[in-house]
């Protein structure tokens, strides 16, 4: 009987390693901040809505006065927001809400990882500094 062995080994030197959000987080702030990697904590912040935290209230807003008099037009911006609403939840859901601190700096970003292509991991900023 063959081992698996080689087989297992050839994949694993040819997949791609994920870099975990986490450490793409840490990366990132070390980098903005000059601060060295023991001076870094990272923690989960699952109890942050990502689309709260890249779009906040900019799709809810209200319309116009003339708007909300017309119902025709009223019903038409509501559809708009209502779709765009949706659309910013399909796209921040996939991500991981992470606080990074260190060196004097507090740090909120959302990471995910991308799949096709080049498949990585990504983040960004999703508030500013404290």
């Amino acid at each position: 009987m063959r081992s698996a062995f080689p087989l297992a080994l050839v994949v694993a030197l040819a997949t791609p390693a994920c870099q975990s959000v986490s450490s793409r987080a840490q990366e990132d702030f070390a980098k903005k901040y000059t601060c060295p990697d023991d001076r870094i904590a990272v923690k989960a912040r699952p109890d942050l809505d990502p689309t709260q935290a890249f779009v906040g209230d900019a799709s809810s807003g209200t319309p116009s006065d003339e708007v909300k008099n017309d119902p025709a037009r009223y019903a038409m911006w509501k559809a708009a927001r209502d779709a765009q609403q949706e659309q910013d939840r399909s796209t921040y859901s996939k991500y991981d809400m992470l606080e990074v601190t260190g060196c004097g700096h507090t740090q909120v970003y959302g990471c995910y990882h991308r799949i096709g292509g080049q498949s990585r991991t990504l983040c960004y900023e999703a508030t500013s500094d404290k």
